[in-house]
């Protein structure tokens, strides 16, 4: 295992420190997903898992108030915690595992591959949301996302008692990949419009969380 992540040099937060013939493509391998999960056996003491939590900020916040909480992330350890490789990618599976009932994991897939200030780089377009694959950064970006939306199918089929809240900024093209539309549809997951600024953010940049939360009366 490489011990530095490739990066691209205009996305920071799309990583990996293993080779792409190495990489783990979890959408092929459903079955043996579904099968550890079921077999899984130990403590469910998480009341939060923060997923891309590259700062720290939700796991801290979580932890202040009490609650066991845990941050997974490249930065934080390039071997448990790759979501490109089987090892990063089960770690996963057993922190998500690991949650207490109506305890939520929250999501936040990298996002520089997605939006609009990168397309003429990823491409992605209303006919070919996968965008440039030719480009590796794209490549890196795609199995990433991809492998985030397995693990977490595996949390809302097998953890059905929490609840899961995943942020994009609302111009990202994430959430139009076949993977994630299928499971927002087959999970009845929603989508919520919100403004980061208006939590202290300094700019407004609005966000879309998905959720699976109930509705709020504006989507009624």
């Amino acid at each position: 295992m490489p011990k530095s992540s490739k990066k691209s040099s205009k996305c920071m937060d799309t990583a990996t420190a293993a080779d792409e013939a190495s990489w783990y493509r979890s959408e092929d391998d459903w079955p043996t997903i579904r099968d550890f999960c079921k077999s899984w056996q130990g403590n469910r003491d998480l009341g939060m898992v923060s997923v891309f939590d590259r700062s720290l900020k939700m796991c801290n916040e979580w932890a202040n108030h009490g609650h066991a909480a845990y941050a997974y992330d490249i930065s934080h350890n390039g071997v448990n915690m790759d979501i490109c490789t089987r090892v990063g990618f089960y770690f996963l599976l057993s922190l998500l595992l690991r949650m207490a009932p109506g305890s939520f994991s929250m999501w936040a897939p990298p996002c520089s591959l997605f939006i609009f200030l990168t397309s003429s780089l990823h491409r992605r377009h209303v006919f070919g949301a996968a965008g440039d694959v030719t480009q590796f950064a794209v490549r890196l970006s795609n199995l990433i996302s991809s492998n985030c939306a397995m693990a977490l199918k595996a949390a809302l089929k097998f953890r059905p008692d929490c609840h899961v809240v995943v942020e994009q900024p609302s111009g990202s093209w994430l959430f139009k990949a076949d993977v994630w539309k299928e499971i927002i549809q087959g999970f009845w997951l929603k989508k919520t419009l919100t403004y980061q600024g208006l939590f202290g953010g300094p700019l407004p940049k609005p966000t879309h969380l998905l959720h699976s939360f109930a509705a709020d009366r504006s989507e009624e």
